[in-house]
């Protein structure tokens, strides 16, 4: 039965997943020593807080690695792996890691039946995941 949380949103909503634990494996290592959700949270903090603007064209060091592989190839390998070599490396976590999460929580849906996506909702979120070359295939399998 859902039950009201105390504290930001974001915080909530992070305890929560670790404290479900549904998924052990995405919290069984630490990102540059880090909790894997304090350090996306950590990111997501400075990305909203410290340093409000992309300062364009230097981008910070956690996508340096995504940007030299470039965008599609990233996404392809990060779906692809079953290993986790990226879910846990500080240079392709930032997008590995809620890559897999998403990825994770949709077989859980689909296997559970407790929730599943319209066709709309399923075309909508491959409209989500575009580039300037259109819909990214691997997403679009992942749906």
């Amino acid at each position: 039965m859902p039950q009201k949380a105390k504290g930001r949103t974001h915080k909530v909503v992070l305890t929560e997943f670790e404290k479900q634990s549904t998924v052990p494996y995405l919290l069984s290592q630490d990102i540059n020593s880090i909790r894997p959700l304090d350090w996306l949270r950590e990111k997501r903090e400075q990305a909203n807080y410290r340093n409000a603007k992309f300062w364009e064209p230097t981008i910070p060091g956690h996508f340096e690695k995504i940007a030299d592989v470039g965008i599609r190839r990233a996404i392809q390998a990060y779906l692809s792996d079953t290993t986790g070599l990226y879910l846990f490396d500080g240079d392709h976590a930032i997008l590995a890691y809620p890559l897999k999460t998403l990825e994770y929580a949709y077989q859980k849906m689909n296997a559970t039946n407790n929730l599943t996506f319209a066709d709309d909702e399923i075309t909508y979120l491959h409209q989500l995941f575009r580039d300037k070359h259109g819909p990214i295939p691997e997403i679009f399998n992942m749906f």
